[in-house]
């Protein structure tokens, strides 16, 4: 059995979405193909929440989004989770422009509603990835991100 719902959402990223995969499945079919590859009913429900959560097209479900000016600073439950050299890659990922504020402050709450008590580098990047999948006009960030080859150190911004 699979550990976390990250595993079963890196899953169904890969094997349906990244490989241009022409294959409509509906909930049922898709928990169905889920289950057969192993993943607990549990994790695969949790893991349709998580991206329930995601942003869509028209979302605007930040209340307060950040504006150009804005300045952000860290909860200790994001601390403790994200850890410094993860904020560390998103400041550095924002201030790069791979993503503005509004998409970092969807990054952020898709993995503190990640069932986990830390993440690293490689998930942090993997919800980045799914974010800009699904955020139209970030295509060419979304390939730059795809193409980061994440055994080389990432510099750290203070």
């Amino acid at each position: 059995m699979k550990e976390t719902i990250l595993d079963v959402l890196m899953y169904m990223f890969q094997s349906y979405v990244e490989d241009n995969e022409e294959v409509e499945l509906d909930k049922e079919s898709l928990h169905k193909n889920l289950a057969e590859a192993g993943f607990a009913d549990q994790n695969i429900e949790k893991a349709f929440e998580w991206l329930e959560g995601l942003p869509g097209v028209d979302d605007s479900t930040l209340l307060n989004k950040p504006t150009k000016n804005s300045f952000r600073l860290f909860s200790d439950a994001e601390h403790r989770k994200i850890g410094e050299e993860g904020l560390s890659f998103l400041m550095f990922l924002e201030r790069l422009g791979i993503f503005h504020g509004e998409i970092r402050e969807h990054v952020i709450d898709r993995i503190m509603a990640l069932d986990t008590q830390s993440v690293d580098l490689s998930q942090i990047r993997w919800v980045v990835l799914m974010i800009l999948f699904n955020t139209p006009g970030n295509e060419s960030n979304y390939t730059w991100l795809q193409n980061l080859n994440s055994d080389k150190a990432l510099p750290y911004i203070h």
